[in-house]
């Protein structure tokens, strides 16, 4: 019998956000519910780093002001990427093949390959293994800071599109080829499916289909040999089977997207209460016309689930709206006067600067986890300068500089 077997699979993105490399901690330590999670399935196993995403964002604060410290101007600057987001697989099927020891394994060898690669074990923020989802994985947190500039240099490590193929080279040499993976065709026009689409369509239960490789296009030389037709036609066909798949996996990633753990627990109560109601209408429909007060009943319980579905949608509208003052209120915060900011800085026991949005400095401050927790905390200590907003929204103006001291 012939066994096929599958490939390495390298995957490397730029988290150019502090916020965004926070939101892939917590989903790495699993800090968040993934949805379709399997049942019952071991915690992520912490080979190496933060075992929190607080004790991560605080090790990578410290290396971005060490590199702004030592590194001279081009330390870090806002054009840095301050994390790399990598992650370390295989195909389901020779993950199985492996077996635990064999995965165990496999992903050692490749934190170590990308600790010699990306400037040592203290630059690993963070590398966990998955097993409670479809495959197998390890995702790996990386801090790209070169220790010898003193600069981070994400770019650099990579070593662009050549760099990155050398990479894979190198990978597959000292990790997939011990365990019987084969590499991607070198060269191959074959497109890779996107880290996020890739995550997305994993918690969503679903096997991530590949690009297929896309052979040359026939050249002017070609077109008197006589296999000239069937040379266009392959190119052709491979370009367009790579479309219908580029379309599934963006379907696959939004199914993944909305697989939220609120909405699911929200639709399964919905499915439980219309269960219910079933049953209700089943056993009492013989009933239903000499029985008033068991319709009474019947019809009372369908009254309240749409009030609640009502005052859902009225919760939601509101929160919305609040958001938009919000994003009105922190614009208008650029003309208040200084003295005014001045004032409110004092209230809040922070420091902030006049001329620029205020939400965001509050925020940023600790005195709110959001912008829209920023903008309560204002209209709570000035009820006036929200009312000014919210009379002005229609319009989008924003609050004059003459405002009560504002």
């Amino acid at each position: 019998m012939i066994v096929r077997m599958g490939y390495a699979i390298f995957r490397i993105a730029k988290r150019k956000t502090g916020s965004s490399a926070a939101a892939m901690s917590r989903h790495a330590l699993r800090e968040v519910d993934v949805p379709n999670a399997v049942a019952g399935a071991p915690r992520p196993q912490v080979l190496t780093g933060a075992r929190t995403t607080a004790e991560l964002m605080q090790r990578l604060r410290a290396g971005i002001t060490w590199a702004k410290a030592h590194g001279g101007r081009q330390g870090f600057t806002k054009a840095s990427t301050p994390v790399l987001d990598i992650l370390v697989t295989t195909s389901a099927d020779d993950a199985a093949r492996m077996g635990k020891a064999g995965q165990d394994e496999y992903f050692k060898r490749a934190l170590r390959f990308i600790a010699e690669k990306f400037g040592g074990r203290e630059n690993v923020l963070l590398a966990a293994v998955h097993r409670d989802e479809m495959t197998p994985h390890m995702q790996v947190l990386v801090m790209p800071l070169d220790r010898v500039t003193n600069r981070f240099a994400a770019s650099q490590m990579i070593g662009g599109p050549m760099g990155l193929s050398a990479m894979q080279d190198a990978f597959w040499a000292a990790c997939g080829e011990p365990h019987g993976l084969l590499r991607g065709q070198k060269g191959s026009r074959a497109k890779h499916v996107p880290i996020k689409h890739l995550y997305q369509a994993m918690e969503a239960g679903a096997k991530v289909p590949q690009y297929v490789d896309v052979p040359p296009a026939p050249g002017m030389t070609d077109r008197l040999k006589s296999d000239y037709a069937t040379k266009k036609a392959a190119h052709e066909d491979a370009i367009a089977e790579n479309e219908r798949i580029k379309k599934k996996i963006a379907a696959l990633a939004k199914t993944g997207k909305m697989m939220h753990p609120k909405m699911i627990a929200r639709q399964a109560e919905r499915y439980r209460e219309a269960v219910r109601l079933e049953s209700i209408n089943k056993t009492q429909a013989d009933q239903a016309a000499s029985d008033k007060q068991s319709a009474q009943q019947l019809y009372q319980a369908s009254t309240n689930l749409e009030k609640q579905a009502k005052d859902l949608l009225k919760a939601t509208i509101e929160v919305e709206d609040k958001t938009e003052l919000a994003k009105l209120l922190d614009k208008s915060t650029k003309k208040w006067s200084r003295e005014y900011v001045s004032q409110l800085a004092q209230k809040l026991g922070i420091d902030l600067v006049a001329g620029k949005p205020l939400l965001d400095q509050i925020r940023r401050a600790g005195k709110a986890q959001t912008m829209l927790g920023a903008f309560q905390l204002i209209e709570r200590l000035d009820p006036d300068a929200v009312a000014q907003v919210q009379r002005m929204a229609p319009t989008q103006q924003q609050v004059p500089r003459e405002r009560g001291g504002g």
